[in-house]
């Protein structure tokens, strides 16, 4: 019980940032960066825009995550709500996916420093990672949702 609060506390903050993220710091970095930077201003909204989907998306997996936690501590976890949840946790991470190789494939075709080249391949590696647990994860819950007279963890 303290661990699923302790976790839901840790999910509204999760929230609470990326709301702050998504609303003040997106637009106005991008702003800056047109206003300062006056030769990359047409970056602007393009970065704004794949910006605010990969928070839209990173918020879908915290909101997801909390009703999966939920539906894990019922009496059945392995319900056709559960897999729901993972389905919206796996497509959010593939639309990281793209949206991080898209980008990185773009800063590696103008990048003179190797650094964030480097950062990018590290993020979109880790987050391909992450995608492929979760979609195990995913293929364990459909087959004990398909099954489900048998024991969870074959």
């Amino acid at each position: 019980m303290i661990r699923e609060i302790l976790f839901k506390a840790i999910l509204i903050v999760g929230l609470i940032l990326l709301t702050i993220l998504q609303t003040l710091s997106i637009p106005g970095q991008f702003r800056y960066l047109a206003q300062t930077e006056p030769i990359n201003a047409y970056l602007r909204w393009p970065l704004t825009i794949f910006g605010m989907i990969a928070v839209l998306m990173l918020q879908l997996i915290l909101v997801s995550l909390w009703k999966l936690i939920r539906e894990i501590h019922t009496d059945r976890p392995f319900n056709p709500r559960s897999l729901k949840f993972l389905t919206y946790i796996f497509r959010s991470l593939i639309t990281l996916v793209a949206i991080f190789s898209g980008g990185t494939l773009w800063v590696l075709s103008r990048a003179d420093d190797p650094g964030m080249p480097f950062v990018l391949i590290l993020i979109t590696g880790f987050t391909t990672l992450i995608s492929f647990i979760v979609y195990e994860i995913k293929q364990l819950f459909a087959r004990n949702v398909a099954k489900p007279d048998s024991p969870a963890f074959d």
